[in-house]
């Protein structure tokens, strides 16, 4: 049984996470069992964040109003983008690292001159790509999105028809996800159907979504990233951001520091039973004289509440 629920993941929790006031929702730094590391920084940006991919190790950054290509540790190319502000906008990579730029109905590759249309690819939708051969394209069809694998030149086949509006999707080398309406949905290419992971209020907030691994999605939302599973739903760290993903890792671009993380140990969390265990050690451990204010607690309180990390603390076996 997951954390607040009994069969969807709890509508308060996904919005106490990105809108309370609450003590628990003031830790906003990684959750302290996984490894990050910071990779790359934006360069001063007055244009906002629209999308964000990792090519061979790599970030792609798409702005409003420019493509941002990095390489190393040198400053990133900069490719200007010139669209209409009601276009949709997005990029995907392919399996052997092209790169596309979506702008409306029409597609471009990224290549060592700028960008050169791509003949074969004038989606309906929005295309989705992170590594795989085939790109996703999601086609809005009345109340429903059609969720279609797209392989260019008019080769597709449809997938998924879901009812709702799309928040988001993604297609990578775990599988894929999306989010429409309220509802989260998960599938790999070992699983036999789509799943539907989470039935939530709170998902009509979401701004992205990445799958790290099977049944394990990560939803970003206004001011946090929060890692969904079968039995649990717990908050990673508290930012405003844009993810990708590949292998066990998982990509973040934060909008507001310009700052792009790598974070490994996802495996850790997501088990209802051992995140409360974590939190509870974190209590357990608190230096003598330790508060409320210390990081340690902050956390232990966003993943079990702030009323049992208050118990907790008054408690003597905590001391």
């Amino acid at each position: 049984m997951r954390r607040g629920l009994a069969v969807a993941v709890c509508a308060a929790q996904f919005q106490i996470a990105a809108f309370a006031a609450c003590p628990d929702s003031q830790y906003v730094g990684f959750d302290s069992r996984l490894m990050a590391r910071l990779i790359a920084r934006l360069p001063p940006i007055e244009s906002a964040l629209v999308d964000f991919r990792m090519v061979s190790g790599e970030p792609v950054v798409l702005l409003r109003d420019r493509l941002l290509l990095y390489s190393g540790s040198a400053l990133p190319r900069e490719i200007p983008v010139a669209s209409n502000a009601s276009e949709t906008l997005g990029i995907s990579v392919d399996q052997a690292g092209t790169v596309r730029l979506q702008r409306g109905g029409q597609v471009d590759i990224v290549t060592a001159g700028g960008l050169s249309r791509d003949p074969d690819f004038a989606p309906e939708g929005k295309l989705f790509g992170s590594g795989k051969p085939v790109l996703l394209e999601a086609r809005k069809s009345g109340r429903f999105q059609n969720l279609i694998f797209n392989r260019g030149g008019g080769d597709s086949f449809a997938i998924a028809s879901l009812e709702g509006d799309l928040r988001a999707a993604f297609w990578g080398q775990a599988g894929m996800a999306a989010v429409v309406g309220k509802s989260l949905y998960v599938w790999s290419e070992n699983s036999d159907d789509l799943k539907r992971l989470a039935l939530d209020t709170g998902l009509e907030h979401a701004r992205g979504v990445c799958l790290t691994g099977t049944g394990r999605a990560v939803v970003t939302f206004l001011d946090n990233v929060t890692l969904v599973t079968a039995e649990d739903q717990i908050m990673i760290v508290g930012m405003r951001a844009r993810c990708d993903a590949s292998q066990d890792k998982l990509y973040l671009a934060d909008d507001r520091s310009g700052e792009i993380w790598e974070v490994s140990g996802l495996e850790k969390l997501g088990v209802l039973k051992e995140d409360e265990r974590h939190a509870t050690d974190l209590l357990k451990n608190l230096p003598a004289g330790s508060g409320e204010s210390s990081a340690a607690y902050l956390e232990a309180a966003r993943i079990i509440g702030c009323e049992r990390a208050k118990l907790s603390l008054a408690s003597p076996r905590t001391r």
